[in-house]
Parts: C-alpha cells; structure tokens; sequence
C-alpha cells in the first residue's frame, strides 16, 4: 500500500512502525517519502528522499563575479549578480 494510517503514539514514549518497499532492482530516481499528521491542535509534515546510495545533488554555488561593493571607502568584495 503508498499509505499507511498509524495509530495514536503511545503515552509510554516512541514506538517503531517499520514499513518495508521491495524492488526487483535498483530505481532510478529517488524514493520521496511524505508524512502528514494533524490533530485539532496542531499539525506535521515533513519530506525526506532516499537516493539508493547516489550522492545528494548540489546546489547551486552563488559566484561573486559583479563589480565590487564599496561603502564609506571599505570595499566589501566582488558582488555577486541577481539572475531571474
């Protein structure tokens, strides 16, 4: 099943629900795995990706290559350019 609905936690502290995904070979894109929860009080979600041991994607590394930025004579270095 994609979904599962776990019972209330217990008031003696956390409890383990192991949920366990078969695969005749390794897939080739990343398992995303999404957890929703809400109460009339509040409310959880969170994401997580398994990779199957592929590294984690980098992000992007802002360069400073703009004109440098300088104020009341101090020079605070290269700028770095805004692109949409």
């Amino acid at each position: 099943s994609p979904s599962v609905a776990l019972p209330a936690p217990s008031p003696n502290g956390p409890v383990e629900y192991p949920y366990e995904l078969a695969y005749a070979s390794t897939p080739s894109q990343d398992l995303l795995v999404a957890v929703d929860g809400e109460s009339d009080a509040m409310g959880v979600h969170g994401r997580a990706s398994f990779r199957f041991g592929r590294p984690e994607p980098e992000a992007p590394v802002a360069r400073p290559t703009g004109p440098s930025l300088i104020l009341n004579g101090r020079n605070f270095g290269p700028s770095i350019p805004v692109t949409q």
